[in-house]
């Protein structure tokens, strides 16, 4: 199954990521690794670190993603 995340960020800018495996969400005291679903639900982010297309890496500051939807293929 390809996951597909859209996401919207405060600058008005929108980017999308083919096959995501994983995002790791830091907070203040620790780093959940989960799923591109429902990432944004996990309370006092800092930052995540999305994983796609194999090892590829995209990190955003918590504060700069408006909102995410995710679709599967």
């Amino acid at each position: 199954m390809d996951n597909i995340l859209t996401i919207k960020l405060t600058n008005g800018q929108t980017i999308t990521l083919n096959e995501v495996s994983t995002v790791a969400v830091t907070t203040n005291d620790a780093v959940i690794e989960t799923t591109s679903h429902d990432f944004l639900n996990i309370g006092r982010a800092v930052k995540y670190d999305i994983t796609y297309e194999g090892s590829q890496h995209k990190v955003f500051a918590a504060e700069d993603i408006t909102s995410a939807d995710v679709v599967e293929k």
